[in-house]
């Protein structure tokens, strides 16, 4: 109740800032991948056809005229330590997020490794798809040979996150896994809440040891961080993955909340609660282009097998 007055209170001003901060992000930094989509639901794509998306970013309503959006990284490896439908987990977390309420715009960080119908059936589904899977090699030259454990050999493939930081459009964005899952709060009240204001960085203490565990993270993009974020040579770090990186240039001990990002943004780290029908992870170019031509509400009810006694406790479109 308290999102949805938060919402209906706001001006319609805003939805114009919104579309134009979408807009300058993808004039500066955007880099569309080459792929043939259908501008219509009922248009088949074909080499003939091109549009970047169907569906634009629905506009946000929020205060104060804060920028804020979504991002989340996909990279297709064998190199990746366990087995996920990426494309699928990825819809699941964009309508996870709708589902409460705000629907913000919603960057993938591409690093390749998909068939064309899955890259259609995602930008159809209305993501904003920045395409860095040229700088594959790059990233296996920066991470992470020197990894001391053997088994985690899919290090370069996060080092992609962190082009987050180039996202100047906006004041804030949210990273997310693609195995997480927005759950109990809206993600974009949330942000407002962390405020842009004197922020840099947040995300969840790592459990064991030291620094962060970086499923989820907020930032303020900022191409003076990026660049201090990439200058790093393999032979004088052993790190694993881009958490490590992060660890080093945010301190925990001076960036951590009481709480971090699991009370700042609600959400489920492995999104244990939602599911995904069969059906929908069957990866042949039939199904991607029946589920691209879904939205939100419809995807949550073809592709996610909700168990019947969270429907009363987790809201739903």
């Amino acid at each position: 109740t308290e999102d949805i007055l938060f919402n209906a209170a706001l001006g319609i001003s805003e939805a114009a800032t919104k579309l134009t901060s979408a807009s300058l992000h993808r004039t500066l930094v955007w880099r569309p991948i080459p792929a043939r989509v259908a501008a219509r639901s009922n248009v088949e794509a074909s080499p003939e056809t091109y549009a970047l998306h169907r569906f634009q970013p629905q506009p946000l309503k929020i205060r104060n005229h804060d920028r804020l959006a979504l991002f989340a990284t996909l990279v297709e490896t064998k190199d990746h330590y366990k087995e996920q439908n990426f494309p699928i987990d990825a819809m699941r977390l964009k309508c996870s997020a709708e589902r409460l309420g705000v629907a913000l715009p919603f960057h993938i960080i591409y690093g390749g490794g998909l068939a064309e119908s899955e890259l259609v059936m995602l930008m159809r589904f209305g993501f904003i798809v920045e395409d860095y899977s040229q700088d594959v090699s790059f990233m296996k030259s920066k991470c992470c040979n020197t990894c001391p454990y053997p088994d985690r050999i899919d290090g370069w493939a996060t080092m992609f996150k962190l082009f987050a930081w180039k996202a100047m459009a906006y004041d804030m964005v949210v990273h997310a896994d693609l195995d997480v899952c927005f759950s109990g709060r809206s993600p974009a009240r949330a942000m407002a809440d962390i405020g842009v204001e004197n922020f840099s960085f947040l995300s969840d203490e790592a459990p064991r040891g030291w620094g962060w565990h970086s499923h989820i993270f907020a930032l303020k993009p900022s191409l003076r961080k990026f660049e201090e974020l990439i200058n790093f040579s393999m032979e004088e770090e052993n790190y694993c993955s881009e958490q490590d990186r992060l660890s080093v240039i945010f301190k925990t001990e001076e960036l951590a909340r009481k709480g971090g990002m699991t009370e700042a943004v609600p959400h489920q780290p492995v999104c244990e609660d939602f599911p995904i029908n069969p059906y929908c992870l069957e990866r042949t170019a039939s199904r991607h282009q029946e589920l691209g031509r879904l939205d939100c509400d419809q995807f949550w009810r073809t592709c996610v097998a909700l168990p019947s006694v969270l429907v009363s406790s987790v809201g739903g479109f």
